[in-house]
């Protein structure tokens, strides 16, 4: 890549909202360290968009931000803006870009169940708003298969990014004994899996499959109270702990001590916490959507479908080994992490830039 007569090449990431930190935001701050760390060839600027629940009380910080971007744009001579889209305020950023002569290349952070998707204007919105884009760069093969995308703007599939901790190696395996160790960690609800995964306990319980079981997490009130009852009532005593919140590390040490992440959500298309479990070495069990799907297809695991979730997965569990689930797990995670070291994800984003800044894409 030739850097400009008069300068490095000037990337900007603009993404996320830092008071509502959830995917978006955690895929901007790694993306600006990997970014950071592997090119330092580039100029980088990172912004936040401060578009998550966009209320008339946010709107001065929103104009703020986008304010920010202009003011990087004409100024600091901004090269390539790299949207992380996640709603339609975003996309703001997009045309504003457009009118400053700035290319831009976006992440649609969506999945088939977003709002954006579900309702035929906003569907209609986001496409027709995608068409002034450069190039898309998608999260995984087969997200334009998910979600309605506009034909004519080229597509590249870049890598997610997992925590510098995940991709470290693993620890020799230690003897665990004859129990599987399941885990289901996420922003607990009930699309997430959450209630499925107390379900899928209990029919463990029944079919008498030795197991232990983590559910890592926070909650709603009201989501919280109904967790609480199914898990009374359940009965499940020792094997089944609620952790509560867990900050990345621990939740990594979690991760590699568990023989099956359980991920029974009808929500998510590719949670970050099913590839930070795969690069940990463990297997994951999950629904069958795109992402996700993708996810396994790519490493190991097992799909169940979304209508018979519980039962299926049980009847997957019932029939493995503990000590050969483990095996895979090691050979998983030691894939998972050469494929999503950062450098082959900056190089992946590289490539995506090359295309846009030589009009071939």
């Amino acid at each position: 890549m030739i850097a400009r007569p008069d300068g490095p090449f000037h990337l900007c990431i603009v993404g996320g909202t830092p008071t509502s930190r959830g995917g978006v935001e955690i895929f901007t701050e790694r993306a600006n360290a990997a970014v950071a760390l592997c090119r330092p060839d580039w100029r980088l600027t990172t912004l936040p968009a401060q578009t998550a629940f966009l209320r008339p009380a946010r709107f001065p910080g929103f104009l703020r931000a986008l304010t920010a971007f202009g003011r990087a744009a004409r100024r600091d001579r901004v090269d390539l803006l790299w949207l992380q889209a996640c709603n339609l305020p975003d996309l703001v950023y997009l045309l504003l870009a457009r009118l400053l002569r700035v290319r831009v290349l976006v992440t649609p952070h969506l999945g088939a169940n977003s709002q954006l998707q579900r309702t035929a204007t906003l569907r209609h919105a986001l496409r027709h708003l995608l068409g002034r884009a450069d190039r898309l760069a998608l999260l995984f093969d087969g997200q334009d298969r998910e979600i309605a995308l506009p034909p004519h703007v080229p597509r590249s599939v870049i890598r997610t990014l997992l925590p510098r901790d995940a991709l470290r190696p693993a620890a020799p395996m230690p003897d665990r004994g004859p129990a599987i160790r399941l885990i289901h960690a996420a922003r607990l609800s009930d699309g997430k899996g959450s209630f499925r995964f107390i379900a899928l306990c209990v029919e463990l319980k029944r079919r008498g499959l030795p197991f232990t079981a983590q559910l890592v997490g926070t909650a709603d009130e009201p989501t919280t109270a109904r967790l609480r009852a199914d898990i009374a009532a359940a009965d499940l005593g020792p094997a089944f702990t609620w952790e509560g919140w867990m900050a990345e590390a621990p939740l990594l040490e979690q991760l590699r001590a568990t023989d099956v992440l359980v991920h029974l959500s009808v929500l998510d298309s590719y949670p970050l916490i099913v590839l930070e479990a795969m690069a940990s070495g463990a297997l994951p069990l999950v629904t069958d959507m795109a992402g996700m799907a993708a996810m396994v297809a790519h490493g190991d695991g097992h799909v169940v479908p979304a209508e018979h979730a519980v039962t299926a997965a049980a009847d997957w569990l019932c029939t493995q080994d503990p000590v050969a689930l483990r095996r895979r797990g090691v050979a998983l995670g030691h894939r998972v992490r050469t494929d999503y070291d950062w450098p082959a994800c900056v190089a992946t984003l590289a490539d995506a830039v090359a295309l846009i800044r030589d009009r071939r894409g």
